[in-house]
């Protein structure tokens, strides 16, 4: 499983921080920002209020 389908497959069960996404995805956190930027554009990822991401 490739790390935006990790990212995807998290942010299921709710709203996470950056923080949470790179720990639990194990990847570096320029990999996780590039891949949580390309899911924004692509319109299946939003950031919330407080700085966390979710599903769209």
């Amino acid at each position: 499983m490739g790390v935006k389908d990790k990212i995807l497959e998290e942010l299921k069960s709710g709203p996470k921080s950056l923080e949470e996404l790179i720990k639990v995805t194990g990847a570096k956190a320029g990999v996780v920002k590039g891949q949580l930027t390309r899911l924004e554009k692509a319109g299946k990822v939003e950031k919330t209020g407080d700085g966390k991401y979710k599903l769209k």
